[in-house]
This record gives structure tokens, sequence and C-alpha cells, in this order.
């Protein structure tokens, strides 16, 4: 026979689990709703509106705050969320500054609660990079990423675009390893060579982006060709 004490503390615990249970399925679907706008605005490769933006804000902070415990996916949304913001403002835009640094303050968050994930980091650099701070912070994000996720081929592609971008700011080290991630870029495929070709010249890099591959490299892949030929 239970006695009433111990009868008292299941119930508890029975309320308890129950909460938390009815929490997180709350925040996972806040979170959903807050993933669904992100896709939408990655496959239009536009700024949102201000309301789609302001529902999808709503969304990822109730999946914080819902959520019983802290969860460094959910902060990682709230990061992109913010980036979306004002995605297509300029480098100098006051606006674009905030929402860029509140993004920062998100991936901070998720990175502390979830370390070995590299696409945070790298989302994180890649801000770093739009707010043209290129700090230790920023080359210690691209060292990171490169480490927890040496083999990932989006890994290394982020890594060898923002690399290339930042070169002259980076540090010995990281130099080096952003010619391992563009000769993992090339010899992937010949898309990702092409892609990562294109991105050096949109950027103003090709010469660079050639003079670190080796020719074999660029014969096969038949880039840098125009740099090849003078």
């Amino acid at each position: 026979m239970i006695k009433p004490l111990s009868l008292t503390v299941l119930l508890l615990l029975s309320i308890v689990l129950l909460t938390a249970s009815a929490r997180l399925m709350l925040a996972s679907m806040w979170a959903t709703q807050a993933n669904s706008f992100l896709l939408d605005w990655q496959e239009k490769a536009q700024q949102p509106t201000d309301s789609a933006w302001q529902v999808a804000f709503k969304a990822a902070n109730k999946s914080i705050a819902l959520s019983p415990v802290a969860n460094a996916d959910y902060y990682d949304t709230l990061g992109q969320v913010w980036e979306w913001k004002q995605f297509e403002a300029s480098q100098t835009d006051p606006a674009a500054i905030e929402t860029r640094e509140q993004a920062l303050n998100a991936y901070r968050r998720s990175i502390e609660l979830k370390p070995q994930w590299p696409y945070t980091v790298i989302k994180l650099a890649y801000v770093k990079l739009r707010l043209n701070q290129i700090d230790t912070e920023f080359n210690q994000s691209l060292q990171n990423a490169f480490n927890r996720g040496p083999w990932r081929i989006d890994i290394n592609k982020r890594i060898a675009e923002m690399s290339l971008m930042a070169w002259p700011q980076l540090t010995n080290d990281n130099k080096v390893m952003a010619r391992t991630a563009i000769k993992r870029t090339v010899n992937y495929g010949p898309s990702d060579a092409k892609w990562l070709e294109s991105r050096a010249k949109t950027n103003n890099r090709h010469a660079l982006f050639c003079l670190l591959l080796p020719h074999d490299m660029k014969e096969k892949r038949q880039i840098c060709k125009e740099v090849q030929t003078g």
C-alpha cells in the first residue's frame, strides 16, 4: 500500500513531467514555425517583409521561453531570424549593424550550449565578416568550424569563401587552414570548384584564389584559365 506522502510525491512528479512535456511540445511547435519562415526566405533569397519577420521573431522567442531547458538549436534559429531582418542592408547601415549584433549574441549563446556544432560557429563568423569585425573572435571561429567539421564540404566551402574575403587579416595559421579548405572545395567536384571561383571573382579575390591552387588541380577543374594564360 502506497503511503500518503509517497502518493503526493508521485503526483507532484507526474505534474512536473507532464508540464515539461507540454512545454517541450509547444517549444518545438514554435521553433518549427520560425524555421518554416527561414526556409521560405532562403528559397526566395530576399529580405522578408516586416510583418513576416515579426511573426518569425515571436515564434523564435516563444520556443526559447517555453523550452524547459536551454536549447542551442532555438538560439541558432533566433540568430538566423535576426540576420534576415536587414539582410540586404549595407555593411554601414546602423539598423543592420544593430540586428547583426543581436544575431551574434544569439549565436554565441547557441555555441555555449552546443560548442561542437560547426554550423553555428560558421554562421557567427559570417556575421562578423558582414560587420567588418575581422578580429580574434572571427579567426578563432573559422578555426573552430574547421576543427569541428573538417570533412563537411559545406563547412569547407564557407571557410574558403570567407577566408579569401578576409585574407589580409587572417592569422598565419588560418591562412594554412584556408588553403586546405580551398583545395578541398575545388577537389570535391567541378560545380564546387566553379562556385568558389565565381565567389572569388565577385569578391575581387580571383588572382589570390588561383595563386593558392596547384597547377594540376586548376587543369583538372578547368579553372583560372585567364590567369594562367595571362
